[in-house]
């Protein structure tokens, strides 16, 4: 029963996109530090809070996604083969791990700064109004998209926050939350029938195709690379540019393919961009 348990926990966890996270808000702390080994880091409050990021916050988020998205991914294969779909039975359960995720949050604001805090509860609040009904953002086209890229660049802001006492450049902070939008809606593009189906009007389904839809992502991937640029940052703009690649030449593939695998290829290209944007970083 318990290892059973502890499985289903690892499911619901998605080990696949926990780096995300951490990655963001570390590449943040790295970023306010000019470069070197952020020293805040290497504090007892910090570790407590990168641990929350590791752990807490993919189940909070995850768990809370899937108690509200049962309907929908019922109807979609992709839950049953890249991510796994919530049964019925289990909706009070996701809760319940949700909540108890989120609970040490609260406990570790007091140690930080507001303005740290700022970018920490935005994080959370967002999430609590893309999943939770009658606000419930993921079925508002537009909002949906704008949620969706509001969640990650919001942790890199707090670890920037930490380190260096003061907000992020709003346009470089612009620059990252448009090019989660991209990845978002990107995602949600897999999902257009299911989600329609299910009444949930997503940004992609308001789009009404997934040609449309990388347009739109096309575009949103474009504009850090424009503000990278301005900023004298050739370096992260060039890799930025790799998103708006991938894009254009799904854009051009012609006939019918596996769009499970290029969202699996994608997964990877965030992965390795991440990578490379914490070596640029310093």
């Amino acid at each position: 029963m318990i290892p059973s348990f502890f499985l289903w926990l690892a499911q619901v966890y998605r080990p696949r996109l926990w780096i995300l996270y951490i990655g963001a808000f570390y590449i943040g702390a790295t970023t306010g530090s000019g470069g070197a080994i952020p020293s805040s880091l290497l504090t007892k409050e910090v570790f407590l809070l990168a641990l929350w990021i590791l752990l807490g916050r993919p189940l909070f988020s995850h768990a809370l996604n899937d108690a509200f998205d049962i309907e929908t991914d019922a109807r979609n294969p992709r839950k049953k083969s890249l991510e796994r779909g919530a049964h019925p039975s289990e909706k009070k359960l996701l809760l319940f791990v949700s909540f108890v995720a989120l609970a040490p949050f609260f406990f570790l604001l007091p140690l930080f700064s507001s303005v740290t805090n700022i970018y920490l509860i935005l994080s959370v609040a967002v999430i609590l109004a893309y999943n939770i009904p009658p606000i419930r953002l993921k079925a508002r086209a537009v909002w949906d998209t704008v949620a969706g890229g509001i969640t990650v660049p919001s942790l890199g802001a707090a670890g920037y926050a930490i380190q260096t006492g003061t907000h992020p450049d709003l346009f470089l902070f612009l620059a990252a939350i448009a090019s989660a939008m991209a990845i978002h809606t990107y995602a949600s593009l897999l999902d257009i029938e299911y989600d329609r189906q299910a009444g949930v009007r997503t940004t992609a389904v308001a789009i009404g195709s997934v040609q449309r839809g990388l347009v739109l992502c096309l575009v949103l991937s474009c504009i850090p690379i424009g503000i990278l640029f301005a900023y004298s940052l050739s370096p992260i703009g060039f890799l930025a540019a790799l998103f708006p690649a991938f894009f254009l030449i799904e854009f051009f593939k012609k006939g019918t393919y596996d769009r499970a695998a290029w969202y699996r290829s994608f997964v990877y290209l965030l992965y390795a961009s991440g990578f490379l944007l914490s070596i640029l970083a310093y």
